[in-house]
C-alpha cells in the first residue's frame, strides 16, 4: 500500500513521484559506482529491471557488461536490456563479486586495465584484419604466440636476440672488466729499478700482457656484437608492436609473446590481490583473447576488452543455484526517441511510467553534459518527477556512488541531490535523448 500512496502522486505538484522512498521499487536500489569502467548503460539497464521485476533482488551486472562490448561502454542500453531479458535469468547481488564493479574502493576491472596499461601493452594488429586473409594471419601470430607461451616452439631471433643478445652482453662485458682488473695488476708490477731487489723484469710483465690483450680484443668484437643483437632484437620488439605485417609471422609471434611477459605477471598480481588466483588466465589464454579476438581497437580499450570477456566467463560460472533468478520471457524493450517522436511526447510517457500503480522507472540515454561538466552518451534512470517554483525535474537514478561531487555545482545542494540521486530540470533531458522501458 505504501509503494501504492507514494506512486498516485502527481508529477505537477511539489511532493510528486519518488521510486526510491519507502515502499518504492528502488529503496533498496542504492547508487552504484561504475569507476572508471564505463558500464554506465548496464547499470542502467539492471537497475531497471530489478525494479520492474522487485522481490528485493538486485541483479548482477557483470556479464551483460560484456555481451555487446564492442565499444567499450558495455553496450547500448536495448542492447544490454536485450541481453538480460534473452538469457531469461540474471544473478542476485550476493556480494560474492561485489569487489568487481559496485561501491568499491577496489575494482578489479579498472586495476586489470591499469596494470595492462602502465606495461605499455600495445594494440596488435594485421592490416585489413577483418578480411578474411588478415583474420587468418592474426589467428596465425595468436597459436604461435601461445604455444611459445607452453613450449610447444620456441622463439628464436629478435626475441632471443633481445633477452640473450643481453645477457651475453653482460657476461662478456664482466669477463672483459675481469680481464682489465689483471691488466692493471700487472701494469702496477712494473718497477722503476727492473730486476732488482726480486722484481719481476718488465719483458716477462709484458709477455703475459701479450695474451690478456688479445683475448680482450675478442671479447670486445664478441661483446659489440651481443649488444647489437640486443639493440636489433630490442627495436623489433618494441616499435614493431603496432605494425606486425612488417615482420614475419614468427617474428609478429615473437613481438606478441615479449609483450604477454611484461604484462602477464602484472595481470596475475592483480589476480593475487583479490584473491581471485582461481580466475587467472593461462598465459596462452592471455595472448590468444588479447591478438585473436582483438585486432584492431583503440589504445584506450585494448586493455579493458580481456577484463571484461574475463569477467563475463566469472559469472557464467558464478550464477547457479539459488542465486540464478528467472526472468519472465514475455518481457519486452521498448522506447522512444527525441528526434524520432519529440520532446513533449517523451516527457508525457516518463510522466505516465512514473506516475502509475505500482510506478514504472525509465531508462534514458543522453547526453552526460546535462549532468556534468563532460561531454558524451550517458546512460541513467529516471526514478522520480515533481514541479519546483513552475520548474518540473525527474529525479535521477545514476551509477557514480552515492556522493554529489561529479554533478554541476548547482545540482550539489541538499535540495538537489540526495545520496547521489540527483533533481534534474525536465527539459535539460530531453535534448537527444532517448528512453526506454518494460512492458510484459
Amino acid at each position: 500500500m505504501l509503494m501504492n500512496a507514494a506512486n498516485a502522486q502527481n508529477c505537477q505538484s511539489q511532493k510528486g513521484v519518488n521510486l526510491s522512498n519507502i515502499g518504492g521499487p528502488y529503496q533498496a536500489l542504492w547508487p552504484r559506482d561504475q569507476g572508471s569502467v564505463g558500464t554506465c548503460y548496464v547499470h542502467s539497464a539492471s537497475d531497471l529491471l530489478s525494479s520492474y521485476i522487485g522481490g528485493g533482488n538486485r541483479f548482477n551486472v557483470y556479464e551483460a557488461a560484456v555481451n555487446d562490448d564492442s565499444g567499450g561502454d558495455g553496450g547500448q542500453p536495448g542492447d544490454i536490456m536485450n541481453a538480460l531479458i534473452s538469457r531469461g535469468w540474471a544473478c542476485k547481488d550476493n556480494g560474492s563479486f561485489a569487489n568487481l564493479f559496485p561501491s568499491q574502493k577496489k575494482n578489479i576491472i579498472s586495476d586489470l586495465m591499469d596494470a595492462v596499461a602502465l606495461s605499455g601493452m600495445p594494440v596488435f594488429y594485421t592490416n585489413d584484419p577483418y578480411s578474411a586473409a588478415g583474420e587468418a594471419r592474426q589467428k596465425r601470430i595468436a597459436d604461435l604466440a601461445g604455444k611459445m607461451a607452453i613450449n610447444e616452439i620456441k622463439p628464436c631471433c629478435a626475441y632471443v636476440d633481445a633477452n640473450k643478445g643481453v645477457e651475453d652482453y653482460k657476461k662478456l662485458e664482466i669477463m672483459i672488466s675481469d680481464i682489465q682488473d689483471k691488466i692493471k695488476n700487472l701494469e702496477n708490477e712494473k718497477d722503476t729499478l727492473d730486476g732488482w731487489f726480486g722484481t719481476r723484469e718488465t719483458s716477462a710483465i709484458n709477455k703475459d700482457l701479450v695474451p690478456l690483450f688479445a683475448k680482450m680484443a675478442e671479447l670486445e668484437v664478441k661483446s659489440s656484437k651481443a649488444h647489437q643483437r640486443y639493440l636489433l632484437g630490442t627495436e623489433i620488439l618494441t616499435y614493431g608492436k603496432n605494425n606486425l605485417d612488417t615482420y614475419s609471422e614468427k617474428q609478429a609471434a615473437e613481438i606478441v609473446f615479449h609483450w604477454a611477459e611484461v604484462t602477464y605477471y602484472k595481470v596475475l598480481d592483480v589476480f593475487k590481490a583479490y584473491g581471485a588466483t582461481s580466475w587467472a588466465p593461462t598465459m596462452q589464454q592471455y595472448i590468444t583473447e588479447k591478438v585473436q579476438r582483438d585486432p584492431v581497437t583503440n589504445y584506450q580499450y585494448a586493455g579493458a576488452m580481456y577484463p571484461y570477456r574475463l569477467v563475463k566467463r566469472m559469472m557464467k560460472n558464478a550464477c547457479v543455484g539459488p542465486d540464478r533468478i528467472s526472468i519472465p520471457t514475455n518481457l519486452k524493450t521498448k522506447k522512444m526517441t527525441e528526434d524520432k517522436d519529440g520532446k513533449a511526447a517523451i516527457t508525457k510517457k516518463v510522466e505516465t511510467l512514473l506516475s502509475k500503480i505500482p510506478g514504472q522507472g525509465v531508462g534514458i540515454s543522453l547526453n552526460v553534459s546535462s549532468l556534468s561538466p563532460q561531454t558524451g552518451r550517458h546512460a541513467v534512470n529516471i526514478i522520480g518527477c515533481r514541479t519546483v517554483d513552475g520548474v518540473e525535474e525527474f529525479l535521477i537514478h545514476n551509477s557514480w556512488g552515492q556522493g554529489c561531487q561529479s554533478y554541476h555545482l548547482r545540482y550539489r545542494g541538499a535540495d538537489k541531490c540526495q545520496n547521489g540521486r540527483v533533481w534534474i530540470p525536465a527539459s535539460n533531458l530531453m535534448n537527444n535523448s532517448e528512453i526506454q522501458w518494460l512492458e510484459k
